[in-house]
């Protein structure tokens, strides 16, 4: 399990919210995560209680990842795995606009439905097919680009 760098405990007016406070603080509570000391705040958020000390506590964590070496390097992880899941989500949308509908596509689903083919076997020959696609695309536009240039070098000024 993963332990988040700030711990806010919402609805802070319901019973047991501060039981349920120190029982996280008793498991989780006064760790050093590298220098980091994280907090668990009480807060109920439809009334504004304990966001004042959310606000500080994020600005805190923020001053601490700027000045930690290892904060740093945290930093550079959460964007590169952001920016994994933003070329996964792009890469998905393009393959659905081109080729969710496609006959290869609904053929693929079909033999791995029959058992004729699995899950891995068919992704791997359907990306195959799809970059060898893109690579095709790319090339047509790079001798379209030629031409024109081309074209356009050798018209009368």
């Amino acid at each position: 399990m993963e332990i988040g760098d700030i711990i806010v405990i919402n609805k802070m007016d319901k019973p047991g919210a501060e039981d349920a406070g120190r029982q996280i603080n008793h498991y989780f509570g006064g760790r050093d995560r590298e220098g980091w000391h994280v907090p668990i705040l009480l807060a109920r958020a439809d009334k504004g209680h304990g966001i004042n000390e959310l606000v500080q506590a994020i600005k805190a964590h923020s001053r601490f990842l700027m000045e930690n070496k290892k904060g740093k390097e945290q930093e550079r992880e959460k964007i590169t795995a952001f920016m994994s899941l933003l070329l996964k989500e792009e890469l998905w949308k393009r393959f659905v606009e081109a080729e969710s509908g496609s006959v290869q596509f609904q053929r693929m689903i079909d033999e791995v439905r029959a058992g004729k083919e699995d899950p891995y076997t068919a992704v791997d020959r359907l990306m195959k097919s799809v970059l060898f696609f893109e690579e095709r695309k790319a090339a047509k536009n790079q001798r379209k680009a030629k031409t024109e240039r081309s074209t356009k070098s050798q018209s009368p000024k």
